[in-house]
């Protein structure tokens, strides 16, 4: 499908991972943010992890496509946000 680059700031490191095919947009956001922060994190922690996911039909003809997520650890919870608009 794609790929994922991860970008970590602690170690100065940048990798390239296959983005899984059965998680996409928002709940790709999400998976990522659990699998990157460290457990029991808060949200201004250096543990935590920020993804920002492009929704599945991002960069296509069909009309409103253009999503986006926006996720981090909160206070004990993934916080989710989206974005949507016209991206240049």
């Amino acid at each position: 499908m794609g790929k994922t680059i991860v970008i970590n700031l602690n170690t100065n490191s940048i990798s390239e991972m296959p983005t899984p095919a059965e998680h996409y947009g928002r709940g790709l956001a999400m998976k990522l943010v659990r699998q990157y922060a460290e457990d029991g994190c808060s949200r201004l922690d250096e543990g935590n992890a920020l993804a920002i996911v492009c929704g599945l039909l991002t960069g296509t003809n069909a009309p409103c496509a253009n999503r986006a997520s926006v996720a981090a650890m909160g206070n004990n919870a993934v916080a989710v946000s989206s974005i949507s608009g016209d991206f240049p």
